[in-house]
């Protein structure tokens, strides 16, 4: 697996959770998470697919997937 990493919580990630939170009803957790894979450009790696598959743009990647 390739490395892991970290990003800080800055504005713009602030400001794209508060976008995602006013068109769906997203939890702030995964609002900040799915801002923060967008605003960086880096596909989501998570089991819980489906409370992120209607955020358009992000890229999610199910490492259970299969088993």
């Amino acid at each position: 697996m390739a490395r892991l990493r970290e990003f800080p919580l800055e504005r713009q990630e602030a400001e794209t959770a508060i976008t995602l939170r006013s068109r769906s009803s997203i939890r702030l957790g995964d609002a900040l998470i799915a801002a923060t894979a967008l605003t960086h450009g880096v596909p989501l790696m998570t089991r819980n697919t489906a409370d992120f598959q209607n955020i358009d743009g992000l890229t999610l990647i199910n490492p259970f997937e299969g088993e």
